[in-house]
């Protein structure tokens, strides 16, 4: 399903209280019912940076350093601006646990309490460029320029570590015993949460500029060369593969057509779904305009674009052309077209159609699906 929207979307849809909630880069937040109607909107002061849910609520940080709360009725509880609380002119992102909102800045890190107070600013320094903290129970771990760092919610630095290039939108993720996190250095990095002892660098092709995702040992990253990657605990490849332009968003984990899949935006206008265990592009699909990180939710893919549409796709089955690829030359000759066919009941078909011609049905060997195309004739 498409849902036309009120603005351009980049940030991941959230989930609260069995709606989405959809943040635009105007500054609209609305609230949507599983059926896709909007039960409500309201305007924060300009492009939010971070959307997340705490104290029952839905909290939004903008580029403005103001941070929102926002109640299930779309009521605003509380507004805060740390430009004119604590003189901090960019908020690079929120994250929570059960007692406090942790919020990186220019200028330092904070923290906030449920009632919308600042209560303590638990790190200073000025920096170029932040990242979206990764919240345990008592402490938290972002970087600022190069230094990667884990405070506690009294400010103490716990630890220090050394980033090769600035961390960018690369928010750190843990599995509860290392922390990964890509830079502008073109590596992926995993470092130990107790000490912050280096367990390993991955050398990408090009920047890493957001989040990866971990399953079963495994981190999943995409770069901005458009190349996707799945490195096992050791820092070891496993597998790569490649899209046409540079990978935007964070890696979302899912399922789709039956198989354990990563979700990731790229800027060539597509959503690829990618078998965790081969790397195969098993689905791809593609929109009029950049698409937002995805949302993997009740066995749906649910993401924005920077048109103002909301997508809404089944993940029951999937079909994709793996090759020619786009950009291909296709010739005179005879060419196989084929991609892959997967779904969660058997017995799927799958069928091409070529320009105005009927549609036909291609050849299937289980997963996989060819068809013979006669350019002389059929192009």
């Amino acid at each position: 399903s498409q849902v036309s929207l009120n603005g351009p979307v980049s940030s991941k849809p959230l989930s609260y209280q069995n709606s989405l909630v959809i943040t635009m880069d105007n500054g609209h937040v609305a609230l949507f019912d599983q059926s896709s109607i909007k039960k409500w909107e309201v305007n924060v002061d300009s492009t939010p940076t971070s959307t997340i849910i705490f104290d029952n609520s839905i909290i939004v940080s903008t580029i403005k350093t103001n941070i929102y709360k926002i109640d299930s009725n779309g009521r605003v509880l509380w507004q805060i601006g740390l430009n004119s609380l604590q003189n901090a002119t960019k908020l690079y992102g929120i994250a929570s646990n059960q007692k406090y909102i942790y919020a990186t800045t220019d200028n330092g890190a904070y923290i906030i309490d449920k009632d919308g107070s600042v209560r303590a600013r638990v790190i200073s320094y000025n920096a170029t460029i932040a990242t979206t903290p990764y919240v345990g129970d008592t402490f938290a771990i972002f970087s600022y320029d190069k230094d990667l760092v884990k405070v506690s919610e009294n400010g103490v630095i716990l630890w220090r570590a050394k980033l090769g290039g600035n961390g960018w939108r690369s928010g750190p993720i843990s599995d509860g015993t290392n922390i990964y996190i890509g830079a502008l250095d073109s590596k992926m990095y995993s470092y130990s949460i107790q000490n912050g002892n280096k367990n390993w660098e991955y050398i990408a092709s090009n920047w890493v500029l957001r989040s990866p995702a971990i399953a079963n040992n495994v981190v999943y990253f995409g770069d901005n060369n458009g190349y996707i990657y799945a490195v096992d605990s050791t820092g070891t490849l496993v597998w790569q593969t490649h899209t046409n332009l540079g990978i935007k968003s964070a890696v979302e984990l899912g399922n789709m057509g039956g198989k354990s899949v990563i979700f990731l935006a790229s800027n060539d206008k597509n959503v690829y779904a990618i078998d965790r265990e081969s790397g195969e592009v098993v689905w791809k699909g593609s929109v009029g305009a950049n698409p937002s990180d995805v949302l993997y939710l009740g066995g749906n893919i649910i993401f924005g674009s920077e048109d103002g549409t909301l997508y809404k796709y089944s993940a029951e089955r999937a079909c994709s052309i793996n090759e020619p690829h786009d950009g291909n030359i296709i010739g005179s000759k005879e060419i196989e077209v084929s991609g892959k066919d997967i779904s969660e009941s058997s017995g799927q078909s799958v069928f091409v159609k070529i320009n105005d011609a009927d549609w036909v049905e291609a050849t299937t060997d289980g997963e996989d699906w060819s068809y013979i195309i006669n350019p002389k004739t059929e192009l």
